[in-house]
């Protein structure tokens, strides 16, 4: 298994969820491998919550006894803990975790909405919301702020810089341009700087014929 390398983002998380979720439920919510989970959660040394052992004990205590023989599922049989119902007693309701808490280096590490970073790809991204899938959470800057004048980025294209230079977050400087396209582009560097240059100068000049026409 090809070993998971851990952002600060998934690090928080994972001490934010394994408290009170199983290793399976948080490998589906942070889309990470099982064996991965497993293996961060007994090195950072995390414990289950008293209210999710106290839960899995119950649960086990429901489940009918067999004798020790093997139990195959036949057509038609009902579940054991079908329409079964358990709220924790005590002073659970005041221990608990309210919707939305965040602690230990869950907290430490939140950034709130609005704050900007820079990206292992040198891209500025500014973070838009804090719902999952964690990396929906940040968007780069540069397409926030063509977008904020254009609608919504097409399926199939991209925002790229003029100039080429990604610090230069203006709007006169992105282009709208697809997949397909930026893929070519790309391919030419391949060339040399002369081929390359060449075919950028005749996009600007095709852009510019364009927009007089247009006018």
């Amino acid at each position: 298994m090809k070993r998971h390398s851990w952002t600060p983002i998934e690090d928080a998380g994972m001490c934010d969820l394994y408290p009170s979720h199983s290793a399976a439920e948080i490998a589906v919510i942070l889309g990470i491998p099982l064996k991965s989970i497993q293996s961060r959660a007994s090195k950072r040394g995390l414990k289950k919550s008293r209210e999710w052992i106290a839960e899995r004990a119950r649960q086990r205590s429901l489940k009918p006894e067999h004798g020790g023989q093997a139990h195959r599922f036949t057509p038609g049989l009902v579940p054991w803990n079908k329409g079964t119902h358990w709220t924790a007693g005590g002073r659970s309701a005041e221990t608990r975790f309210k919707p939305g808490h965040l602690g230990g280096n869950a907290a430490q590490l939140y950034q709130p909405i609005g704050a900007e970073r820079i990206n292992k790809d040198g891209y500025r991204e500014r973070k838009i919301n804090d719902d999952l899938p964690m990396q929906r959470r940040w968007r780069g800057l540069h397409i926030v702020l063509w977008e904020a004048e254009n609608g919504p980025l097409p399926k199939g294209h991209a925002i790229v810089f003029m100039d080429g230079d990604k610090t230069h977050i203006t709007l006169d400087n992105l282009e709208l341009v697809s997949r397909a396209e930026l893929m070519r582009r790309n391919t030419l560097h391949r060339y040399g700087k002369e081929i390359a240059g060449a075919y950028q100068l005749k996009g600007a000049l095709t852009r510019q014929i364009n927009r007089r026409n247009a006018a």
